[in-house]
């Protein structure tokens, strides 16, 4: 207790000049109450309930000037000035209704809103839905109310993250918290008005830069807009106004209120100034979620969603009561955390406990309603079945099923989904049925791929030149094919900031090193003529760059983990450049050559693009090889497919593996095309440790060159053919479309397996080849 007192003291010492505490306000309230007359007339306390100790002094020192009109067994014998207490009755129409959650509860109370407001009995100002405890029903009354376009006020506010101006304070705290990033600093711009220095922000400010990119840190956003500068109108204007904004926004929280007062809207303001009293800047994401605002529907022509005091305060003829469990209605109470009953008795503290105060809510809500509907959920928010409330009317209960067919639907989507046949009028709902029968059908159907034969968009899709991804595509899994390449679906990549690079983009990251070092040994005599730490030193150069580079084009991990990621691919580049240091001289080396459509640098050996055709098919191939070898004389050439993934087990005796692995095989194709030498090795290089390769030549080149035009040609009739239909890849367990297919694929391939075996039987043989 002296702890305490101590603590009341430091604050009282600390306070600003305006600011007093209560205990303070009160004693100098009750010293100047012979002004109130003069000051304020006669005082009426209508509806209060109850009046906190602390205060009670003040309110007998304002006596005879106070009248008390409220109801309720309350203990008001201290009160000395004139009482009224309105007498209870029990309502005339009562609701005793048992849903399955608290969901469900909110939906049947707003559909008993809308009853009553569509058959005009009661009037939206005189209905209210309340409860003891909000927060487990605030969710679902904030979307179900944006839903339902009923005027419903929250007495304690709504959430401010669900606004607007929360939504702007929500994303200049990520920023401050957390760091600069694309994504957050576009989300900030975006809500924020136009006024200001950003009122100067040109409307094409990211012109250039690339979506993708992660941009972390203040050196590469300065970089990436410096780059970009000639691609905006206003050259460097953006670059003017954006960059003082990023400065300040990288030093952090240190500068929170000012940037609030410098970036912020007028209603924005007021929250974040609210959420930087309430806690320190550092705890600003727990501040903001917990902040709540004022609504802006007016209480005076709205249904009133509320806590049972603040009805019990201002009764309604029209009253619900939801969430009548047996640990909500009336709540426990208990010590106080910090002056416990053992050292002062708890009701000096609080002469009403929790309990009395929810009972007498009851009774007084239930005493001044005309129309009384109860509520309560049978399970809990975790699922557990729950006891009703001591003051729930047990013998009234009648149990509501969560699909039954309601009188009243609180909203056009609660309509659908409870009735049925209005539901099947619906087109989208009728089509959806017709999917769910034609997916448990043993048949195949248009909905598993079946298409009209030479279908254009198909015919079109197969006229574009494709690389080895669609190609697989095209072979394995036609479905993703069509959906890939004539419909132009594809995955989206959600991780804006990954910790690792997937295996594609590390893969990217090694080509791309290897490239470039290669290059820039060419530069110096060649691979063959460079040493160790001349290579070494290379890598290095090329790696810094790159490390540079790639954040301002796409996103990377954070700065520590990309360093790593950098070493891995430096130490997989040395290794592949070691393989080949002892070629000789007649060997030319290019690294990353296009085939079949972008254009090569000057000097490679086909400058002009020219188109590379699978033989007798007609199909077109594009790629680009990770290195090729020619010698001088145009006789030998080598292709080399870099690989950063581990080798198969057994994966000498494998060619196309079923047409999973084809850059070797469409490479050889394209050299041929295009060099035309006198015999092609091409292998691929597994860059572990130790190396490993895989080289194919000769006949068994050959024949793998016919193997795939054959599989190829087999692929295309069957797509020509209509059957769009899914393939071995579809059902893998990491498929990049898994997505768009049905949710329960092993029960779907138990159904379809007998029809999609017999579909798919011309190209099952191709399918199991090495």
């Amino acid at each position: 207790m002296a702890d305490l007192k101590r603590i009341e003291t430091e604050i009282r010492r600390q306070l600003p000049a305006a600011w007093l505490l209560p205990t303070d306000l009160r004693d100098r309230a009750v010293a100047r109450a012979g002004k109130a007359p003069k000051l304020l007339g006669a005082i009426v306390l209508d509806g209060i309930v109850d009046i906190e100790p602390l205060w009670r002094p003040l309110i007998n020192a304002l006596v005879p000037h106070v009248e008390w009109r409220t109801s309720g067994k309350v203990d008001r014998k201290w009160f000395a000035g004139h009482l009224i207490e309105h007498p209870l009755s029990p309502p005339k129409f009562r609701r005793v209704e048992a849903v399955a959650d608290h969901r469900s509860e909110v939906v049947e109370a707003l559909r008993w809103a809308r009853e009553f407001m569509s058959t005009g009995t009661v009037s939206a100002s005189d209905i209210a839905i309340a409860s003891t405890s909000l927060d487990d029903y605030d969710e679902h009354m904030l979307v179900l109310r944006r839903e339902a376009s009923l005027p419903i006020h929250f007495a304690g506010g709504i959430p401010a993250l669900s606004t607007a101006a929360g939504q702007n304070c929500a994303a200049l705290a990520d920023i401050l918290l957390r760091g600069l990033s694309q994504d957050r600093v576009r989300r900030l711009l975006l809500g924020l008005p136009k006024a200001g220095a950003l009122k100067l922000l040109p409307a094409d400010w990211s012109r250039g830069i690339r979506p993708a990119a992660s941009l972390n840190n203040l050196v590469q956003w300065e970089t990436a807009l410096s780059r970009t500068r000639e691609r905006r109108v206003d050259v460097d204007l953006a670059e003017r106004v954006l960059l003082p904004i990023l400065r300040r926004l990288d030093k952090g929280i240190g500068e929170a209120l000012e940037l609030g007062e410098l970036l912020l809207g007028a209603d924005a303001k007021e929250i974040w100034k609210d959420a930087l009293r309430a806690s320190p800047a550092e705890a600003l994401a727990m501040s903001l979620q917990h902040l709540r605002v004022a609504d802006a529907n007016d209480a005076a022509n709205s249904v009133v969603w509320c806590s049972a005091s603040q009805l019990a305060a201002s009764p309604r003829p029209a009253a619900r009561l939801i969430g009548l469990s047996v640990r909500s209605w009336p709540r426990t109470g208990g010590d106080d955390p910090l002056v416990p009953h053992d050292v002062v008795p708890r009701r000096e503290l609080q002469p009403r406990s929790v309990t009395e105060i929810d009972r007498t809510s009851f009774d007084i809500i239930t005493g001044h309603a005309r129309h009384l509907a109860l509520s309560r959920s049978r399970r809990s928010v975790r699922g557990g079945l729950q006891a009703a409330s001591s003051l729930w009317p047990k013998e009234e209960e009648v149990e509501l099923a969560r699909l039954r067919v309601p009188i009243h639907c609180f909203s056009e989507t609660d309509r659908l989904l409870s009735r049925p046949t209005d539901a099947l009028a619906d087109p989208r709902v009728s089509r959806s049925r017709a999917r769910w029968r034609a997916a448990t059908s043993a048949e195949l159907n248009p909905f598993d791929g079946l298409v009209a034969p030479n279908h254009p968009v198909i015919l079109r899709a197969l006229q574009q030149p494709l690389s080895s991804t669609a190609l697989r595509l095209l072979l394995r899994d036609p479905q993703a094919f069509v959906w890939h390449r004539a419909l132009d679906w594809g995955p989206r990549e959600f991780a804006r900031l990954p910790l690792v690079l997937n295996a594609a983009s590390f893969g990217e990251l090694v080509h791309e090193l290897i490239a470039a070092s290669v290059r820039q040994l060419d530069r110096l005599g060649g691979i063959q003529k460079t040493s160790a730490d001349e290579r070494h030193q290379v890598v290095s150069n090329a790696a810094a760059a790159i490390e540079t580079s790639w954040p301002l084009e796409r996103a990377v991990p954070p700065a520590t983990l990309w360093a790593s990621t950098i070493g891995k691919a430096v130490d997989l580049t040395l290794h592949a450049l070691s393989v080949d240091e002892d070629l000789p001289h007649s060997i030319d080396t290019w690294t990353e050559l296009n085939f079949g459509g972008a254009p090569n640098p000057a000097g490679a050996p086909w400058p002009e693009e020219l188109d590379v055709v699978l033989d007798g098919t007609g199909v077109r191939v594009i790629g680009r090889i990770d290195r090729l070898d020619l010698a001088k004389s145009a006789s030998v050439a080598r292709i080399t497919d870099y690989k950063t993934s581990k080798p198969e087990r057994s994966p000498d005796d494998l060619v196309m593996d079923g047409g999973r692995e084809l850059q070797r095989v469409l490479y050889a194709i394209a050299i041929r095309t295009l060099a035309r030498p006198g015999r092609v090795v091409a292998r691929l290089l597994y860059l572990g440790t130790p190396i490993t390769t895989r080289p194919l030549e000769s006949e068994r080149l050959d024949k793998a060159i016919a193997d795939l035009s054959a599989f190829v040609i087999a692929a295309t009739t069957a797509l020509k053919s209509g059957f769009a239909i899914a393939g071995p890849d579809a059902f893998d367990k990491y498929s990049t479309y898994r997505l768009a297919r049905p949710a329960d694929l092993q029960g779907y391939l138990a159904d379809k397996s007998a029809a999609l075996a017999v579909a798919n039987a011309p190209l099952e043989g191709w399918r199991s080849c090495p």
